[in-house]
């Protein structure tokens, strides 16, 4: 998961070094650091070696309206995250990688909201899915994907949400 980083650079890049607070004192840390559009490798000394060799999975799970929902993401058949409540973090993604995910609408929603949907957005078409259930529960897999060469030092996003509303 990302979170604010200060440097004197004007724009992250290469060669820039990242601190943990506005004083510039302490030093980011070896890492990666997600700025919301690259995932960044960054040293022990806290400077930006590069963009990552790998994908990097930038994810988060909602849910609004009285939804209660479960959001499961598996890599390569295995269960690696699991979200009950709203949030959001980062995972590492390797060419090969396959990828899919279930949203569980865990309680059915009440009267008069009673369409419970469920979706997944993301930049990966085969990622993105939705589901409808009214007055009853229900569960969400999406198709999977593989992550390409093409990936590799990218972001893939992934939004999952659970929401209860009048109608699908």
């Amino acid at each position: 998961m990302s979170r604010e980083v200060f440097t004197t650079c004007n724009g992250l890049a290469v060669n820039c070094v990242l601190y943990q607070e506005s004083g510039l004192i302490n030093l980011w840390g070896a890492g990666v650091y997600y700025d919301g559009t690259t995932c960044w490798q960054v040293n022990s000394s806290g400077e930006i070696t590069g963009t990552v060799a790998f994908a990097c999975l930038n994810w988060s799970n909602t849910e609004t309206g009285g939804a209660v929902g479960e959001m499961k993401i598996y890599v390569n058949s295995t269960n690696v995250i699991t979200a009950s409540t709203v949030t959001n973090g980062t995972y590492t993604l390797y060419q090969g990688d396959t990828i899919y995910v279930t949203i569980e609408l865990l309680s059915a929603c009440g009267s008069p909201n009673d369409a419970g949907t469920v979706e997944t957005q993301s930049n990966r078409g085969t990622l993105v899915d939705t589901d409808c259930f009214v007055a009853s529960t229900g569960t969400l897999t999406t198709p999977t994907y593989t992550v390409v060469a093409g990936d590799v030092g990218t972001t893939i996003t992934l939004d999952a949400l659970a929401n209860c509303d009048a109608t699908c």
